[in-house]
């Protein structure tokens, strides 16, 4: 058994050697730049922060998604490799202009979405929409008054999909709307294909 723990520990090791050392994908931070100016955008617009999946597999494609919805829908979006903490310091700019704030996750990413909320709900800032995508594992949502939306692939394989369903039970405020979609696609693909998704809820939120 120390065997096998010690050969997973040195797997896991290298993946994550390998996505560190990976230049084609997401970063795990905001730059200076990127800061500047969503600090801008926040003042008159929404915010969508996105968490990629484990990198180097998720490459950009939450980064990718998030900036189609914001060339379609005009808010402010930015996506991190983990991190998430990284999102606070635009988030707090977004909440004290008055804009809603949005949080999406991707497979690994959807912890980071978690814990985020949790975050915010500590700091006194609603989260308007909780996206969950396709993660690896179900566990309790904080801090959100609004919608939390369960998006789950269902073609194989399924690896690294959660097979449970978001349920009242993992809500930390049992008035919290909980919402389902089944969309098409292995594991890496639900991003691309949760687009319209994410973008109907968040446009249908703005509209409220």
């Amino acid at each position: 058994m120390k065997r096998c723990g010690k050969l997973a520990g040195i797997g896991l090791a290298l993946i994550l050697s390998g996505a560190s050392l990976n230049t084609g994908c997401t970063s795990s931070l905001i730059s200076y730049e990127q800061e500047i100016s969503l600090s801008e955008q926040v003042k008159s617009k929404p915010y969508l922060a996105l968490l990629e999946g484990l990198q180097p597999f998720s490459g950009f494609k939450m980064k990718e998604v998030g900036e189609q919805i914001s060339r379609d829908t005009g808010i402010a979006a930015c996506a991190t490799s983990g991190n998430c903490l990284e999102h606070m310091k635009v988030i707090r700019k977004a909440w004290k202009s008055g804009q809603k704030i949005y949080v999406a996750g991707f497979s690994m990413g959807e912890n980071e979405a978690r814990v985020l909320a949790e975050q915010c709900e500590r700091k006194g800032i609603g989260i308007e929409v909780l996206f969950l995508i396709d993660g690896t594992s179900v566990g309790t949502i904080h801090g959100i008054d609004g919608k939390v939306v369960d998006i789950r692939g269902y073609d194989p394989p399924y690896a690294f999909r959660r097979e449970e369903r978001y349920t009242e039970k993992n809500l930390e405020n049992k008035s919290t709307i909980i919402k389902y979609y089944d969309v098409p696609g292995e594991h890496l693909d639900i991003p691309r294909n949760s687009r319209e998704i994410i973008e109907f809820e968040i446009l249908e939120s703005l509209n409220r």
